[in-house]
């Protein structure tokens, strides 16, 4: 079992999946931003450092 995390190569099946409500919301307001290029639309007023940082980040996609 942990021979796989180790030893083997990429992550194994049994890697826990992490999903953080937070960036999906941040993921929301850039969809609305392409949207209407509106970023008063955007609540942003209690974002992270690491929200702020994927929000920048995915501005051109």
């Amino acid at each position: 079992m942990y021979s796989q995390w180790v030893y083997e190569p990429g992550l194994p099946d049994n890697c826990p999946s992490v999903v953080s409500q937070r960036f999906n919301d941040v993921d929301e307001g850039l969809v609305g931003f392409h949207k209407s290029s509106d970023v008063n639309l955007i609540n942003a007023s209690d974002w992270s450092t690491h929200e702020w940082l994927h929000f920048i980040r995915k501005l051109n996609h």
